[in-house]
């Protein structure tokens, strides 16, 4: 898993989570006193080009949102899933921890060309005074076919589509922090396709995003003890 943001392909790293750096691992020094923490998932998107699209099941925390749905399509049976389910966690103590989930079963994309059985994306972070970690380890996907041949999913693997685009499997990146204020933020997404051509009633330019996950969460770095100034003496 990489530590920090590469680019694997087209438009891998959200825009968001380059914007959300700024707001919990800190922007300039100052800007963040104290500890934060948030998370984010969603179980389906698809962005169209000229601000069309949709998506289901999206949540946001803190302090914790929960949300399930059962079968959810987009397009004339360009997107189809059976069920899903997401949540998200997030809150600072002491120091911030943050946690998201999402699990899509019974994917269908291009009437059958991407097929899943389930996508499971999940997200973790914490940070104190002595440091900041996460994990995306737990993230899966099982059962994937891929234009009719069986794909052992590994972590930012790229797989043309013919033609038409190509799919990111387990899509994921890591932003780490170790200044005045210790930070992580990781996201995963279960399959992210593109499309570089129309199909299946889609533009150009579509991204369809299955299973999506991100935490972060940050905490200041102890100020070192001061010395006392030594006394002066008197005339």
């Amino acid at each position: 898993m990489p530590d920090n943001l590469p680019v694997v392909g087209h438009r891998l790293v959200h825009a968001a989570l380059l914007a959300l750096v700024v707001l919990v691992l800190g922007g300039p020094a100052g800007a963040q006193s104290g500890p934060a923490a948030s998370a984010r998932a969603t179980g389906v998107s698809v962005v169209v080009p000229g601000g069309k699209g949709g998506s289901a099941a999206t949540v946001e925390a803190p302090p914790r949102a929960v949300a399930s749905i059962g079968s959810w399509s987009y397009g004339d049976g360009a997107v189809g899933v059976g069920s899903t389910s997401t949540a998200a966690g997030a809150g600072a103590g002491t120091g911030g921890s943050a946690s998201s989930s999402a699990t899509v079963r019974s994917v269908s994309l291009f009437g059958g060309e991407i097929r899943v059985d389930a996508v499971v994306a999940k997200a973790s972070a914490r940070a104190s005074g002595s440091g900041a970690a996460g994990s995306l380890a737990e993230s899966s996907l099982s059962g994937l076919v891929v234009l009719g041949e069986p794909v052992e999913p590994a972590a930012n693997a790229r797989l043309s589509l013919s033609d038409w685009g190509y799919v990111i499997v387990l899509e994921q990146a890591v932003v780490r922090r170790d200044d005045e204020q210790r930070g992580f933020r990781g996201f995963v997404t279960g399959l992210h396709v593109v499309l570089t051509k129309e199909h299946g009633g889609l533009p150009a330019g579509t991204e369809v995003r299955v299973g999506y996950a991100e935490a972060a969460a940050s905490a200041p770095r102890p100020k070192p003890a001061q010395e006392p100034e030594p006394p002066t003496s008197g005339g």
